[in-house]
C-alpha cells in the first residue's frame, strides 16, 4: 500500500475526468436549486403543520419508502455500471420492476390497507393509500433514470427534478393550508414521483418494448442481488431510529427527531450526493485501472470535506440562531440533536462516496458482508437510546458514536480497493482537518464578545471563511490552486 493518491490531481488526470465535469456541473445545479426548493417548501410546511403531523408521518412514509426501494431489486444501478446493455436487458429490468411494482401494490390495498380500514388508525391508513401509489410510479422511473445516469445527461435530469419539486411542493402546501394535516405530505410524495415518471420516460432516449428474459437476468446476480440487500439494510439503519422513536417515545418526538435528522441530510445530499451520484457512471467507465479510480476519489473527498467540515462547525455552534430564524420557536427542541447530527454530517459525507467505489469495482459483495455488520453496531446504540436512556437526544447522540466507528472501516476498505492505504486517505484530508481546527477556538470565543445572537452568527461566518481560507492559503497552497484550476475547468464545461 502506498500513498501515491495523496497528491495527484485529477484535473490533469485524463480526459474522462475532464468530460465528469459537465455531468458534476448539472448534477451540482440540479442538488443546490432542488435543495434550496425543498428546503423553502419545507419551511412552509412547518410553519402550517405540526409536529405531530411530521410523526405521524413517519411510520407509513419508511413502510413505502422501503418497498420502493427493494422493488428495483437493485437493477437500475446494474445498468449504469455494466459496460455494454443491450435492449433484452434493458427491457427485462423494466418490465421485472413493473411486474413487482404492480403486484407490491395491490399486495399493499389487499394486506395493509383493508386491514387497518376495520381498526382505530383510520390517519395511518389514509395515508398508507396516497403512499403506495409512489410503488408503481417508481417502477416506470427507474430504468429510464439510469439510463439518463449512465450517459452522464445530467442536464434534463435536472429539469425533471426541478419541475417535480417546484409542482409537488406546490401540491403539498395547498393540502396543508386546506387542513389535510399529515395527508398534505403524502399528496406532494406521489405528484413527486409522478412527474419524475412522465419526465424521465420522455427525457430518455429509449422506449420500452415487450422484451422479458428471466436468463438475460441471471447473469448479472452475483452484482445486483448483494447491491439489493445492502440496499434494504441501510434503508432499515437509516430509519429503525425514526420507526422506534414514533413507537415507543411518542409521535411528537419522532417528528423533532426527523425534522433534525433532515438538517443533517442537506449537506450530505448537496455536497457527497451530488458527487456520488456522478461518481458511479464516472468511475465505471476507468474500474479496470484502480491507480486512476484511487486519484479520482481522493480527490472528490478533498473537494468534500473542503466544503463540509467548515460549514458544520459553524452549524454546530450556530444552530440555535438558524433554528429560531428559518424553523421558529417551536422547534427550538430539536437544537441540541441537530448539534450532533452536524457531527455525524462529516463522517457520513465521506462515507457516502464509499459506496460509489464498491459499486464502481464491482465488489458489492464485500460492502454487503461489511455493512451487514458495522448496521448491527448502529441499531443496537439506537436501541439503547430507545429504550435504556428513553430520550430522542440520548438516541442521536448513541448514532453519532457509533456513526463514527462504523466509518472508518469503510476508510479503510474503499483506500484498500483503489490500492492505497487508511494513513493516505487521513493525510489526503488533513489539511482541511488542519485548516478548520482555529474555527472551534473562534466559535466558543466569539459569542463570549459578541452577545446579540444573529450579529454573532453573520460575524462567525466572515472571520471562520476568512481564518479558514487563510490558513489553507498560507500553509496548504496547493489545495487552493487545486480547487481554483477545478473551479476554472468546471466553469468552462459543458
Amino acid at each position: 500500500m502506498t500513498d501515491r493518491h495523496k497528491e495527484q490531481d485529477p484535473t490533469t488526470l485524463s480526459e474522462h475526468a475532464k468530460k465528469s465535469l459537465g455531468a458534476y456541473k448539472w448534477n451540482l445545479y440540479d442538488q443546490t436549486l432542488s435543495q434550496l426548493l425543498n428546503f423553502g417548501i419545507n419551511i412552509l410546511l412547518l410553519r402550517l403543520l405540526s409536529p405531530d403531523d411530521f410523526g405521524v408521518f413517519v411510520i407509513p412514509f419508511a413502510v413505502i419508502s422501503f418497498i420502493v426501494l427493494i422493488q428495483d431489486f437493485g437493477y437500475s444501478s446494474l445498468l449504469v455500471f455494466a459496460k455494454k446493455v443491450d435492449k433484452l436487458l434493458i427491457n427485462s429490468i423494466f418490465w421485472v420492476n413493473i411486474l413487482t411494482s404492480v403486484l407490491i401494490f395491490l399486495g399493499i390495498q389487499l394486506y395493509l390497507i383493508t386491514p387497518l380500514s376495520q381498526t382505530n388508525e383510520p390517519l395511518t391508513n389514509q395515508l398508507l393509500f396516497w403512499l403506495s401509489f409512489g410503488v408503481p410510479l417508481s417502477g416506470i422511473y427507474y430504468v429510464p433514470e439510469a439510463l439518463l445516469r449512465k450517459k452522464l445527461f445530467f442536464k434534463p435530469l435536472f429539469i425533471v427534478g426541478i419541475t417535480a419539486i417546484a409542482l409537488s411542493g406546490l401540491a403539498g402546501l395547498l393540502a396543508a393550508y386546506a387542513g389535510w394535516g399529515a395527508q398534505a405530505l403524502g399528496i406532494k410524495y406521489v405528484v413527486y414521483l409522478l412527474i419524475l415518471a412522465v419526465g424521465y420516460m420522455s427525457q430518455a432516449d429509449w422506449k420500452p418494448e415487450l422484451q422479458l428474459s428471466f436468463p438475460a437476468l441471471k447473469p448479472h446476480w452475483r452484482y445486483h442481488i448483494p447491491l439489493s440487500t445492502e440496499q434494504a439494510l441501510n434503508f432499515i439503519h437509516r430509519n429503525i431510529d425514526g420507526v422506534l422513536i414514533s413507537k415507543f417515545l411518542g409521535i411528537t418526538s419522532a417528528g423533532l427527531y426527523d425534522r433534525a435528522y433532515r438538517i443533517l441530510m442537506f449537506p450530505i445530499q448537496q455536497v457527497s450526493g451530488s458527487f456520488a451520484r456522478v461518481m458511479l457512471p464516472s468511475l465505471s467507465a476507468i474500474n479496470q485501472d484502480p491507480d486512476k479510480v484511487g486519484k479520482y476519489y481522493f480527490f472528490i473527498c478533498r473537494m468534500v470535506i473542503f466544503v463540509i467540515l467548515p460549514t458544520m462547525i459553524l452549524f454546530g455552534f450556530h444552530a440555535e440562531t438558524f433554528v429560531l430564524l428559518v424553523f421558529g420557536d417551536q422547534w427550538l427542541e430539536i437544537v441540541p440533536l441537530a448539534q450532533i447530527f452536524a457531527v455525524i454530517a462529516v463522517f457520513q459525507s465521506l462515507g457516502t462516496l464509499s459506496g460509489s467505489i464498491y459499486q464502481a469495482m464491482g465488489v458489492t459483495g464485500l460492502m454487503l458482508k461489511l455493512g451487514a455488520v458495522l448496521k448491527m453496531n448502529s441499531v443496537l446504540a439506537i436501541c439503547i437510546g430507545v429504550f435504556y436512556f428513553k430520550s430522542i437526544t440520548a438516541v442521536a447522540l448513541c448514532y453519532a458514536i457509533a456513526s463514527i466507528i462504523n466509518s472508518l472501516p469503510h476508510f479503510h476498505f474503499t483506500s484498500k480497493i483503489v490500492n492505497s492505504s487508511f494513513g493516505a486517505f487521513i493525510k489526503n484530508i488533513a489539511p482541511f482537518m488542519w485548516a478548520s481546527a482555529p474555527l472551534v477556538v473562534l466559535n466558543i470565543v466569539l459569542p463570549h464578545v459578541v452577545e446579540t445572537p444573529i450579529l454573532c452568527t453573520v460575524l462567525a461566518t466572515i472571520l471562520s471563511a476568512v481564518v479558514y481560507m487563510g490558513i489553507l492559503s498560507l500553509f496548504f497552497n496547493s489545495k487552493i490552486s487545486e480547487i481554483k484550476t477545478l473551479v476554472q475547468q468546471w466553469i468552462q464545461s459543458k
